[in-house]
């Protein structure tokens, strides 16, 4: 039998604690408080609704008295003979992070009353700014707006265990910074948490709770929790999804496991993507020291992108491709279905990689991404240029598909394909440097790695069911439990659809790459590669990869794709009777050195 919690109003099936908030659902009769509270010279009537959501000390209702707007808190005489010593304790500290506040005696209780600000939009929900730079550095700036208050509670041993955005409390300019501002938290008012130590009780925020306080790791709560619930704010902000986080049941749901940023903002400056991700570490000691190191990592990010765009010498660039069959497939006696190319001059590089489709009926994946590349390598010619470059790959990649369906028609497939069999296809990553400058497009999972002394970052996004999903609303959760066919293309050059009128025709939609632009200096590396070579949890890691390119930095690119590739393919298990497939693909990339 369930039962409705009169704090929260959900239904649930513990009667003692709620589900949701956590409220003790023995005490309503007891902790409900009076009709009236004194503030100051006013006396302020409540509604039944009011005195409801009274109930839970956590919560409060904001009111005007005296010309200043006040937070109130209902503290039972049952509640404060249990937590009395922690409210008194808070309303001792006097810290500027923490709003001060006093207690009004009642017959049945204790009245909590807390100076508020004036209510205005949050300060880190204001218009985002147009220009990337400028934006990342009003990221900054929220940041160390609120560090500013956490290095306080961190100097008294203290941490923010239930860290929420929206209690974020805005009180105006900080004195020593024009962009800074001074902040309070709000839901401290009951209650101040030491550092390695956990209460019985404590309602957290599901989308911001870091792992170590849902895991009860008491020894890994400090300094460092809170750079978690600073990385998980920066990840909302840049993700677009301020201030509660991704749907759903919050980050315990899916093992913290957040998908790549770049999933939701696909033109994210390189750079800060690696310093989110590395907040956002499971393990505690793998994150910054503290939340100022991870303010500063974040505006070293951001000094290094301008840099980067400052960059005004000359380039040129060293290029090597491997690409293997792979000994699984190999011993299956099965063919390569990648293709490459590199094709350079004196002022620019064409580099691609290209994953046939295997499971196709018509045609061969091995076709497609021979085809593919062909047209690609036709159709970015001399005319190529970083303008032209997004125009000239989506009509080339249009007419891939077309060719692939063409040729199709023309070996006598249409009976096939009007029964529904599928159509060959291909993944496809394409990369024209010119100048100081990369362009990128990119259908399917084959992916581009941009590597430097500090970070190994994808510049792509998977053109696959989960990032679709998860960019149009789906909760990780939901994703995590399609298993592998979250994995599934959504994207590719080839395939085609039987329309209303009966005609064969290509999906325009699914060969439409994604396009971006990068700047290069001096030092950088360039990786595509299919998904034979890099997939997260099956062949090699990303940070595998950049070891292993930092690690032979001398080497030229010609040397470090066969590495890589090696690398790779030391991964896979040749069929067995315990694994008659065996385990490993194709296995393809294209390296590309930037030098001076």
């Amino acid at each position: 039998m369930s039962v409705q919690c009169s704090i929260c109003g959900k239904v649930s099936q513990d009667h003692e604690f709620c589900d949701h908030c956590n409220s003790d659902l023995g005490k309503t009769a007891q902790n409900l408080p009076p009709e009236r509270c004194p503030l100051g010279s006013d006396v302020l009537p409540l509604s039944r609704e009011q005195r409801h959501l009274l109930l839970s000390p956590e919560a409060a209702l904001l009111a005007q008295s005296d010309g200043r707007l006040q937070r109130i808190h209902w503290i039972s005489s049952l509640d404060w003979r249990e937590r009395g010593p922690q409210i008194e304790q808070r309303l001792a500290a006097t810290l500027s992070c923490l709003p001060p506040g006093r207690v009004i005696n009642d017959a049945q209780g204790h009245w909590l009353i807390y100076d508020s600000a004036p209510a205005a939009a949050p300060f880190w929900q204001q218009p985002r700014q147009p220009e990337p730079i400028a934006e990342l550095q009003r990221l900054s700036a929220a940041l160390h707006s609120i560090i500013r208050a956490l290095d306080e509670l961190h100097q008294q041993g203290l941490v923010w265990l239930n860290f929420n955005p929206h209690a974020i409390e805005d009180i105006g300019p900080a004195r020593d910074s024009a962009d800074w501002r001074s902040v309070r938290l709000t839901n401290l008012d009951i209650e101040l948490f030491p550092c390695r130590a956990m209460p019985e009780r404590v309602r957290v925020h599901p989308q911001y709770a870091a792992p170590e306080i849902v895991q009860y790791r008491i020894h890994d709560i400090g300094p460092r929790t809170d750079v978690f619930h600073l990385a998980a704010f920066a990840y909302y902000w840049l993700a677009g999804r301020l201030p509660d986080g991704l749907p759903g049941n919050g980050l315990e749901s899916f093992d913290f496991a957040l998908p790549p940023l770049r999933t939701f903002a696909p033109q994210l400056i390189e750079g800060i993507a690696p310093v989110v991700t590395r907040g956002l570490s499971l393990e505690a000691n793998e994150r910054h020291e503290t939340p100022q190191a991870f303010a500063h990592a974040i505006d070293t990010a951001i000094v290094s992108a301008v840099r980067r765009r400052s960059f005004a010498g000359s380039l040129r660039w060293d290029t090597g491709s491997q690409t293997r069959t792979g000994q699984a497939k190999l011993e299956l006696r099965r063919t390569n279905e990648d293709s490459t190319l590199i094709k350079v001059d004196d002022r620019s590089a064409l580099v691609v990689v290209a994953d046939g489709v295997s499971t196709c009926d018509v045609g061969s994946g091995g076709l497609a991404s021979m085809m593919t590349t062909i047209m690609i390598e036709n159709a970015l010619g001399e005319n190529c240029t970083h303008t032209s470059f997004p125009d000239l790959l989506t009509s080339a990649t249009e007419r891939g598909s077309i060719g692939l369906l063409e040729w199709a028609l023309a070996h006598d497939c249409r009976a096939d394909l009007e029964a529904g069999k599928d159509l060959m296809g291909t993944t496809l990553t394409v990369g024209w440097l010119s100048g100081r400058e990369l362009s990128l497009g990119n259908l399917g999972d084959s992916r581009a790695y941009l590597i430097t002394s500090d970070y190994i970052e994808q510049l792509t996004v998977d053109g696959d069911l989960a990032s679709d999903l998860l960019a149009h609303g789906a909760t990780p959760e939901e994703v995590r439990e399609l298993g592998a066919m979250s994995r599934a293309l959504r994207e590719c050059v080839g395939g085609c659809v039987k329309t209303d009128d009966g005609h064969l025709d290509i999906l325009r939609e699914s060969c439409r790459p994604r396009i971006s632009r990068w700047p290069l200096v001096p030092g950088d590396v360039l990786v595509l590669c299919t998904d034979g070579l890099v997939e997260e949890g099956y062949f090699l890691e990303p940070a595998a990869v950049g070891d292993i390119v930092r690690a032979n930095m001398q080497r030229p690119a010609s040397e470090l794709a066969l590495m890589l590739v090696e690398a790779a393919d030391a991964l896979q298990r040749v069929p067995s009777i315990i694994e008659p497939d065996g385990f490993g693909d194709n296995i393809s990339c294209v390296v590309v050195k930037i030098l001076e």
